[in-house]
C-alpha cells in the first residue's frame, strides 16, 4: 500500500559531530512492504533541504551549509508476545556535497511490565561522512597553541528507558 508523505521534517544537534544544527524539510512518498498483526516493514523515498550549521570550524571554512537532500527511510516492526523489536534506518544523501551525508540507526527492545508501563533498551548509530574539523587552542602552553581536531564520523549511544503508554 502507498501513502505521499506531504512534509516531513529533521532537526538534530550533535555536539560530539560539531553540529550546532542541522534542519530537513521535505517530501516524500512510502510503501508497507509487508503488514501483518507480527510484522510490519515499510520503506520510504523523499527530496528536501538541509541546513546545516557546525559548532566550530577551521578558519576560512563555512559555518553553514545549505544543500539538496534525498532521504532514504526503512522501519521495520516485530511485535511478539515477550518482546517488541523496532528497527529505523534512513540515510540522508546530500547530492550537492557528499561529505555532509549522514545517517541514523535504531534497534530497540521493548518489554512490557505492565498494561501501561513499558522497558525499553536502544542502540543509536549516528555517522557523518566527513564531519567538519575545528580548532582548539592550548593556553597552557608558552606561547598557545592550535591543534586541528576532526571529530570521528560514527557516534554510538546506548539508552534505557522507562515508557508510558496511554
Amino acid at each position: 500500500r502507498w501513502y505521499i508523505i506531504p512534509l516531513f521534517g529533521i532537526a538534530t544537534h550533535d555536539r560530539f559531530q560539531n553540529v550546532q544544527i542541522r534542519a530537513i524539510p521535505g517530501a516524500g512518498a512510502g510503501v508497507h512492504l509487508f503488514q501483518t498483526k507480527l510484522f510490519e516493514w515499510k520503506l520510504e523515498l523523499g527530496a528536501g533541504y538541509q541546513y546545516q550549521k557546525y559548532v566550530e570550524v577551521v578558519p576560512g571554512e563555512d559555518q553553514t551549509l545549505h544543500d539538496g537532500v534525498v532521504r532514504l527511510f526503512t522501519a521495520m516492526e516485530i511485535d511478539t508476545s515477550l518482546v517488541d523489536i523496532d528497527l529505523i534506518w534512513w540515510s540522508i544523501l546530500v547530492y550537492t556535497g557528499w561529505d555532509t551525508t549522514s545517517h541514523h540507526g535504531e534497534l530497540t527492545f521493548e518489554f512490557e511490565m505492565t498494561q501501561i508501563l513499558d522497558f525499553t533498551v536502544s542502540a543509536i548509530y549516528d555517522r557523518i561522512e566527513s564531519p567538519a574539523a575545528y580548532e582548539v587552542e592550548d593556553d597552557a602552553t608558552t606561547p598557545p597553541t592550535t591543534e586541528t581536531v576532526t571529530p570521528k564520523s560514527d557516534d554510538l549511544k546506548l539508552t534505557v528507558g522507562l515508557a508510558v503508554q496511554f
